[in-house]
């Protein structure tokens, strides 16, 4: 193996590290090793069903800490020993515990953190909550505990909110304007508009709602709509009856007109009650934020996506002074609606957005980043976005905290970016058996805290440990008006990462008012060494990380350590003489794996790369029969093959063509290979000319950074 150490500066006497890799008590730099045998059977379970264990063997150095693991109770840390972890059976459902578990605060030590210091509930901290949206009016989501207002701004980082606002008119003599629709608008006579120009666009309603929400308003309109519908229906019908009482014989010419008017009338009114019909109207209680862009050309209109935001961010901060147990973990902090979900796409989040909301949240100097957000991704800590994430961590301090994903408990399923990506605090989900019971109402609760079954596990497949820390990850929080609720129960690491995220802005107003500077790289040490270990087996680590977070620990941590320097270290592992691919650290999942000996196999080599050979040109030829050969993928194939052959000048020809063919859409990933081929074959010059160009075809940073 070689290993590669980048340090970016320097290295003190100090306390152990952990920074994003496992760093053992005795020792500076401590490279991850993880054993796992792969399962045959069915996990045993424990906890009355509800905890899972897996079989196995597991070596992992990791960062030492003084704290007992979490027992029965759940609360976990701060030196309570067996009244923190009392069995279940003590624990009695009453009006304060059931409220307490409806936001969870003592399981990470924020409520202990708060008591003792009240003034640090995360005022002076700004959060950006990297969403669906958010909804203005929600329950708590109005002022910080200090009397600030709680959102600073709302945005629509997507774009679905947009209008052409480049359309120009002026008022008629009557104060009416025509706009975008041709429909002509009054002007309200207070507004003062010393052009006399007005801009005007257009945009359905409905594109600005949720699925749900346009349901329900269409639902609501067409209710009152059949009322008034078959209000008109009955009156026609017994116009008609009279008609026919009056007259019972309809020779006259005239008569049979009249009579046929009526029953059309009956007619049609009877056919629109089967016309789907709605309009806009206060019915939606949905509220919106406007935005204006272009010196006036594009207005934005920000509406949430889904429930989804609104619930996250009263979990960061939501302030409700008439009941302080349903607050958010920060309370103080104020926050910046960052909207990546798309209304157009189900609120599913692009590229462009996610640039966008970073972009904004740096503009807005936000010390921290929520995002509940996450998908599988084929290469971890890879890609535009995690490029643009670990700049802004290391040049502007900004810590970014985001979920591990819901794909458990399987082996490797952490998700991008959360529990892939090293510059960002993965968390993943716990629950404790106040939670199961006030939240949940589970008959019988567990008899100590443990991970949800669903919440991801590590480690990555380049060998990190995936999941940082852990946090409480159920709450009922405030969501939409729009939904007729004023709070929701839901479940998650969506609702995980934005516990751990309110419990960072507690560290972060306390670090302000005290003076401590803050680092990213010193608040995640301080939260990795002061968690309280989950479970009893090494790969219980796998899915809790380095544990429960507790935030009054994290707290004496950082002020005992405030004054030694702050480091940042990667590590790198390649195979030996290979320096592709790069890893985090060596992951042996299959039994066989660490018992593989690469002495005495020379002269089975040649044979088994014969074999492969010729497997891999049967399926080459296979595949000819069925796809489009002049297709991006197969010439990618192509090149691959060519190499096998050791014909790279093929190779780069087709390469080139391809990259003339796909012109501006065409990837790095097929510069590099380019450039890798004109290095095979030894051409320096064109090398250095390569890269040169590859600096301005693939800038390495935007230039707000």
């Amino acid at each position: 193996m070689d290993l590669h150490l980048q340090i970016h500066g320097a290295l003190f006497g100090g306390p152990s590290c952990s920074s994003s890799y496992w760093a053992s008590s005795s020792t500076s730099l401590s490279l991850p090793f993880i054993f796992h045998r792969r399962l045959n059977s069915r996990s045993r379970s424990r906890s009355r069903g509800t905890r899972l264990r897996r079989s196995g063997f597991s070596a992992m150095p990791c960062s030492s800490s003084e704290t007992s693991r979490v027992g029965c109770g759940g609360g976990g840390g701060g030196g309570a020993g067996e009244t923190d972890n009392a069995c279940v059976a003590d624990f009695k459902l009453n009006e304060s515990t059931f409220l307490a578990s409806l936001m969870p605060k003592k399981e990470i030590g924020a409520d202990r953190f708060i008591e003792a210091h009240p003034e640090y509930d995360g005022r002076g901290v700004v959060i950006a909550i990297f969403d669906s949206g958010f909804d203005p009016s929600a329950a708590g989501l109005h002022v910080t505990s200090d009397g600030k207002p709680k959102v600073l701004d709302v945005i629509d980082c997507t774009g679905s909110g947009d209008i052409d606002t480049s359309t120009v008119v002026k008022a008629n003599e009557d104060g009416l304007i025509r706009g975008a629709s041709g429909v002509l608008l009054a002007v309200n006579s207070s507004w003062k508009n010393p052009t006399g120009e007005w801009r005007v666009g257009c945009k359905l309603v409905y594109e600005l709602f949720t699925d749900t929400l346009t349901s329900r308003v269409k639902k609501e309109r067409r209710k009152t709509w059949d009322e008034k519908n078959q209000e008109e229906i009955a009156k026609a019908v017994k116009n008609l009856y009279d008609f026919d009482q009056k007259h019972s014989k309809v020779d006259d010419a005239k008569l049979k007109k009249t009579r046929e008017d009526l029953q059309s009338r009956v007619d049609y009114l009877k056919k629109q009650a089967d016309r789907k019909y709605g309009v806009f109207s206060r019915l939606d209680a949905c509220s919106f934020v406007a935005n204006v862009y272009d010196e006036g050309n594009v207005l934005s209109i920000v509406t949430d996506s889904s429930p989804h935001g609104t619930h996250v961010a009263g979990i960061a901060s939501a302030h409700h002074p008439e009941e302080h147990l349903l607050n958010g973990v920060a309370p103080g902090a104020q926050i910046i609606s960052c909207k990546i979900g798309d209304s157009r796409l189900g609120s599913m989040e692009t590229g462009t957005g996610l640039t966008r909301a970073l972009i904004a949240a740096l503009e807005h100097n936000c010390d921290l980043v929520n995002m509940s957000y996450g998908e599988a991704a084929l290469l971890p800590d890879y890609g535009r976005f995690v490029d643009l994430v670990t700049e802004a961590v290391n040049k502007r301090r900004l810590i970014f905290v985001s979920s591990a994903g819901n794909n458990g408990p399987a082996l490797t399923t952490v998700g991008a970016p959360g529990g892939t990506t090293s510059s960002i605090i993965g968390i993943g989900a716990y629950v404790s058996p106040e939670m199961a019971a006030g939240a949940h109402s589970v008959l019988e609760p567990p008899c100590e805290g443990l991970e949800y079954t669903w919440s991801s596990r590590g480690p990555t497949s380049d060998g990190d440990l995936g999941v940082c820390i852990s946090a409480a990850g159920g709450a009922v929080a405030p969501v939409p008006t729009w939904t007729l609720q004023r709070r929701m129960l839901m479940n998650g690491t969506s609702m995980s990462s934005p516990s751990a995220c309110g419990a960072i802005a507690l560290l972060l107003s306390a670090m302000k008012a005290e003076g401590i500077p803050v680092s990213p790289y010193s608040v995640r040490r301080a939260l990795e060494n002061t968690s309280t270990p989950v479970g009893d087996l090494p790969e219980d680590k796998l899915s809790t990380g380095q544990g429960l977070m507790q935030v009054d620990k994290a707290y004496e941590y950082l002020k005992q350590f405030k004054d030694y320097p702050c480091v940042f270290y990667q590590i790198k592992v390649n195979l030996s003489g290979k320096t592709n691919p790069t890893s985090r650290g060596i992951y042996l999942r299959e039994p066989t794996a660490s018992r593989q000996s690469t002495e005495g196999k020379k002269e089975d080599e040649g044979e088994e790369e014969s074999s492969q050979k010729d497997k891999f040109e049967e399926n080459y030829k296979e595949l000819t029969k069925w796809v489009d050969v002049k297709s991006s993928k197969f010439c990618t194939l192509t090149v691959l093959r060519e190499k096998r052959l050791s014909r790279p000048g093929t190779a780069l020809k087709v390469l080139d063509e391809m990259i003339q063919n796909e012109n501006e859409t065409a990837s790095k990933k097929l510069y590099e290979m380019k450039l890798g081929l004109l290095e095979e074959i030894g051409w320096s010059h064109l090398v250095t000319y390569e890269k040169q160009w590859m600096q301005v075809r693939f800038p390495t940073s935007l230039p707000l950074f």
